[in-house]
């Protein structure tokens, strides 16, 4: 029985990274064994995808990766994806130097597609930013003018390498259940790609250990990748500042926070003042756009809904159980 439900979990996994065409290591199949039953150990994935006749049937090896059958060619894009996605960690790190600067700035993440160094050559950089509690529209100001500055952010017509600072965050704000997708009503699954999201975080600046605080804050996420790990970013993708800067870091937020609210109170006016008027249309209508005093998230054309649907599709197809 055991057996039967593990080769499901190694099947469902393979199929939901199928969507985003990215085949999958060893390592990433045990990390995120998707709805895995208990006490599974590396071994017993590779005796499943060695003795498996239902895995057999659909699911490849080639050159270290699985994938599923008749998608062999994945392997190339994947190594493609992982040479453009180095450059753009390179650009990020630029980026997140000054960020990190910005007053209240705890811990920048990369997200979405580059967090799993999975980007495409148009793609542009997602980031996560958590602020001190009580600053979130500040910060989201200050950030936004800077990259404006820098002709950093995505236009309509330009978001190659882009940076998308769109999900902030305040630090007492960590646990992301709230935000989920209902669940789909025919298998019950729930919102697989925000507990993928809330799993493979890369922090590039995280001070005080913030990290590892989201990663915990989010355990709920284990009700899908029970043996999801907390990510280590390498030395080369971390940024720190000197102890100059970080002085200079804290003298200012010494000082705005002499000032009170009225930073925070004319940030949040100004926002709302120049919001356009496609999202002022459905801000904190469901979890596409949602802003409030601790959270600040704009992802208009949500697709989570879209990647579920196409996940159990290909599921069906291959005769794999929820």
């Amino acid at each position: 029985m055991l057996s039967s439900d593990l080769e499901h979990a190694i099947a469902k996994t393979i199929a939901f990274f199928d969507v985003f065409s990215y085949p999958v290591s060893l390592a990433e199949i045990r990390d995120f064994l998707l709805q895995g039953p208990g006490n599974v150990s590396t071994a017993d994935i590779i005796d499943a995808l060695r003795d498996s006749s239902f895995l057999a049937d659909i699911i490849a090896c080639e050159r270290g990766y699985y994938l599923l059958r008749t998608r062999q060619d994945l392997v190339g894009i994947r190594n493609q994806r992982y040479r453009i996605a180095e450059k753009k960690y390179g650009r990020a790190l630029k980026a997140v130097q000054i960020i990190a600067r910005v007053p209240f700035v705890r811990l920048i993440s990369v997200v979405n597609s580059l967090a799993m160094s999975n980007a495409d050559d148009q793609s542009d950089i997602d980031l996560f930013i958590a602020v001190q509690p009580g600053h979130v529209w500040t910060v989201r100001f200050i950030v936004t003018a800077l990259l404006d500055i820098m002709g950093l952010r995505p236009k309509n017509d330009k978001k190659k390498d882009a940076i998308c600072a769109s999900f902030f965050a305040s630090t007492d704000s960590y646990n992301m259940v709230g935000l989920q997708i209902a669940d789909d009503p025919v298998t019950g699954l729930g919102d697989s790609y925000l507990a993928w999201w809330v799993s493979r975080c890369i922090p590039l600046y995280d001070e005080g250990g913030e990290g590892e605080k989201f990663f915990q804050a989010n355990e709920w996420a284990a009700s899908l990748f029970p043996y999801r790990r907390f990510y280590l970013t390498g030395r080369l993708r971390r940024v720190s500042m000197g102890i100059v800067s970080h002085s200079i870091k804290k003298s200012i937020e010494w000082f705005l926070a002499l000032c009170g609210e009225g930073a925070e109170r004319a940030a949040r006016a100004i926002q709302w003042k120049i919001l356009p008027k496609a999202l002022r249309e459905i801000v904190n209508s469901d979890t596409r756009v949602v802003m409030t005093d601790s959270i600040l998230k704009f992802h208009q054309n949500d697709t989570r809904s879209e990647i579920r649907d196409q996940f159990i599709a290909t599921c069906k197809k291959y005769g794999i159980r929820f």
